[in-house]
């Protein structure tokens, strides 16, 4: 029988869910945990944190309290800017990643950038990715890998019946932060005469975005061997939803991730 020694209520993590440390007798390791209750209070404002992650590496459920399983996010550095409440505990195994981009050209055309302003965006619809990558190549993490993000929606893939429609249970979700053409913002209902109006250093992507997809790819298949380096697993948004979605579209360069073959 292990004792428990100590039983310490630190802080709110999530909606409904109180993380507890634990401090077990015989192995002295102090384990974090979450009960979640059934009520589900509002959450906050989103805060904008930056801050050194700290990932736990223990998780335990004693007295059949729930837990949430410590996560898994990527080893380079990242600013915090959760969407946890647009996501849900994952179950099936990795095999895909899904690029996308997005802004809030709409609403802000003449910044259409502003982190918190496109994770807002993000909420309303009922959205979220695990990361999206700012202009200047800062990596935000929204979800972590092992919770489904809501980020691709309907569509199909070849060669991946299982994926129909249920996409986000099998993928890690990547939004740049950026702009297509406008036969791509078209369908976002953004009017020429808007879209004429935008700054060009708006459109397209940056070289920082670039390294740090590049980079972030690179340490996401090194923790997903079912994810294989090539175009059948590593996505845009547009080919697994044609009919419906253009992005990152025709601008975004993918010979850029040179370590993608065709499809191995």
């Amino acid at each position: 029988m292990i004792q428990l020694i100590k039983f310490k209520k630190t802080k709110k993590l999530m909606r409904g869910c109180t993380t507890l440390t634990l401090a077990l007798a015989l192995t002295l390791n102090y384990v974090t945990v979450t009960a979640c209750s059934q009520a589900s209070p509002e959450l906050p404002p989103i805060p904008y944190i930056s801050y050194t992650p700290y990932t736990p590496t223990y998780s335990y459920s004693p007295f059949n309290i729930r837990v949430y399983n410590p996560w898994v996010y990527t080893t380079l550095p990242v600013t915090y800017m959760m969407l946890l409440e647009n996501s849900e505990e994952r179950v099936e195994e990795i095999s895909h990643i899904v690029v996308h981009f997005i802004s809030n050209v709409r609403g802000n055309p003449e910044n259409p950038y502003i982190i918190s302003e496109v994770v807002q965006l993000l909420l309303k619809y009922g959205a979220s990715a695990h990361y999206i990558i700012g202009r200047d190549g800062t990596i935000y993490l929204s979800v972590p890998e092992n919770f489904v993000a809501f980020h691709a929606g309907r569509g199909s893939l070849p060669d991946f019946p299982h994926v129909e429609n249920r996409l986000n249970h099998y993928s890690i979700g990547i939004e740049l932060l950026g702009i297509g053409t406008f036969e791509e913002m078209s369908v976002l209902f953004v009017s020429e005469e808007e879209y004429s109006q935008l700054d060009p250093v708006h459109i397209g992507f940056t070289e920082a975005q670039y390294t740090a997809l590049y980079n972030l790819i690179n340490d996401i298949l090194a923790r997903n061997p079912a994810i294989k380096p090539n175009r059948r697993h590593i996505v845009g948004h547009d080919e697994y939803a044609p009919n419906r979605r253009t992005d990152p579209g025709e601008l975004f360069d993918w010979n850029r991730l040179g370590f993608l073959a065709p499809t191995d």
